[in-house]
């Protein structure tokens, strides 16, 4: 993961990058990429192109869905049902959240590490 890369001295890629901000894991990650590279797919093509199973792949498309990643919409099948298909948000739109996010855990970092003292160490640590 990205703190694995940073300890490391390497660069974190931007699949990393996005999980860290956001909180994917990296299968999450990974599709919301592939969806911006490849267009709109349903869950059938990603378990397929993914070599995954299909209720892990809709368990990854709803949290992108939650967190405003990528659309599910409706699209009729011939000859008769329909199937849902899942597109990714324009990366700008992302770029500009995980922006967002990264001046908030800035922030807060910045907060916390300018009241740092010995009064500090009274903080209650969950392991």
């Amino acid at each position: 993961m990205i703190w694995d890369s940073l300890r490391e001295n390497e660069n974190p890629s931007c699949v990393d990058v996005l999980g860290f901000l956001l909180g994917l894991n990296s299968l999450e990650s990974k599709i919301y990429f592939y969806l911006v590279q490849n267009g709109e797919r349903t869950v059938s093509q990603l378990v397929k192109e993914a070599s995954r199973n299909q209720s892990t792949i809709h368990v990854a498309l709803q949290k992108l869905v939650a967190l405003n990643l990528c659309t599910k919409s409706k699209r009729t099948k011939r000859p008769k049902g329909y199937e849902f298909v899942y597109t990714s948000v324009n990366p700008r739109k992302v770029q500009q959240l995980l922006l967002s996010r990264l001046e908030e855990i800035y922030k807060n970092t910045k907060t916390c590490v300018e009241t740092f003292d010995d009064q500090s160490l009274s903080c209650s640590l969950m392991f």
